[in-house]
């Protein structure tokens, strides 16, 4: 019978012969080295989003023109933000936005409202770091799915709002990080 030493520590010790004792006494041998934990400084894996809704239409970008001015949400519009305008989705949701023609993704927060105008297939107005990222911005607009997500966390909302979209309860202006890129050439 041979027992390997992974580590100096005797716990570690402990745990190897009482794993390889294990494993022999079942028939399978003590082949293999057993799987070390993760380091204790590791980040925890992200949450997945699950996705409550389903929409589809055109987009367009707004960028330089509204910079600065207020939102329906009562934050200053920044365009090197990632956020969007919706008519009907609660402010702060968060929605994953892709662009049908290329595939390329980006996740964006609903601050403001609208599109507004006669067309009813824009379904959403982009920050110009949101068309940037998707690969639109020279061209001015393009067919997007949406997928709104529900809020990473439901069980901090309470249990009346579970299941809500992120978003949908009042949240004071600027009161969370947003997601940021750098500004655009």
């Amino acid at each position: 019978m041979r027992f390997e030493v992974l580590h100096t520590r005797a716990g570690a010790r402990t745990a190897i012969a009482v794993a390889c004792a294990g494993a022999i006494a079942a028939g399978s041998g003590c082949r293999e080295k057993p799987t070390p934990p993760p380091p204790a400084d590791a980040a925890p894996a992200e949450p997945v989003d699950r996705v409550v809704r389903v929409l589809r239409g055109s987009a367009v970008w707004y960028g330089a023109d509204w910079h600065g001015k207020r939102t329906a949400s009562g934050e200053r519009f920044d365009r090197h933000d990632l956020t969007a305008a919706h008519r009907t989705l609660p402010l702060g949701t968060r929605v994953r936005v892709t662009d049908v023609a290329s595939g390329r993704k980006v996740v964006v927060r609903i601050n403001d409202r609208g599109p507004y105008g006669p067309n009813r297939r824009r379904v959403i107005d982009l920050s110009e770091a949101a068309a940037r990222q998707l690969g639109f911005a020279e061209r001015g607009s393009t067919r997007v799915k949406l997928e709104v997500l529900e809020a990473r966390d439901p069980a901090a909302a309470g249990p009346a709002d579970a299941g809500v979209p992120a978003g949908a309860a009042a949240r004071p202006a600027g009161a969370a990080a947003r997601p940021r890129i750098g500004p655009m050439p």
